[in-house]
């Protein structure tokens, strides 16, 4: 099995959104256990990659705070995760990207290795995540020469995150002996 080399991989921590299911606020800085969400992120994902990029659109102080690069997306209006993962992956300078939201807490310490190794065996471009029951393409391991591409679909209209990667090399990892790693956190009922 192939270890990956965590200084060739950059993490983006997606949290760019509206947080419209939450009453508009900004959902990385929504605490839980005393914690912001995006405080999980790293923590979570810091030991794992050998940088990190934030990609937020509000409150940038606030996240630059915690020491790391935080990139707006180039397209206005809240255009979705794909093009803050572009505009992120342009600051990349690292041949893999590894992809999370804000809102799951609870990933696990071998999302990156394990994502690698299936990455690596399948000769792919892209490796998703999935708990078993349900995809979550915004949990990928990436290659950044896929920059290109994607800059050139958001700009043609592309938003939808599972299509655009379903249409590279793709492979998936299977989570489902950790599916709650994956559970995330959109409305303040399910923070609760």
């Amino acid at each position: 099995m192939s270890e990956p080399d965590k200084q060739n991989i950059t993490g983006i921590i997606l949290s760019g959104g509206r947080g419209s299911r939450m009453g508009g606020v900004d959902k990385g800085l929504v605490e839980l256990d005393g914690k912001p969400l995006i405080a999980h992120a790293i923590e979570h994902l810091k030991p794992q990659v050998g940088s990190i990029i934030i990609s937020a659109n509000r409150e940038t102080e606030r996240y630059a705070e915690y020491g790391y690069s935080v990139i707006r997306d180039t397209q206005d209006d809240y255009a979705g995760p794909l093009s803050g993962i572009a505009s992120a992956l342009f600051h990349a300078r690292t041949q893999l990207a590894m992809i999370v939201p804000c809102d799951m807490p609870h990933l696990p310490s071998g999302l990156v290795a394990r994502m690698y190794t299936k990455l690596d065996q399948g000769g792919a471009e892209v490796c998703m995540a999935s708990d078993g029951e349900h995809l979550h393409p915004v949990v990928c391991l990436m290659k950044t020469a896929l920059l290109e591409d994607l800059v050139r679909d958001v700009q043609s209209g592309e938003c939808k995150t599972g299509h655009w990667m379903k249409q590279k090399t793709h492979v998936i990892e299977d989570f489902s002996d950790c599916p709650e790693a994956f559970v995330n956190i959109n409305t303040i009922q399910e923070l609760h």
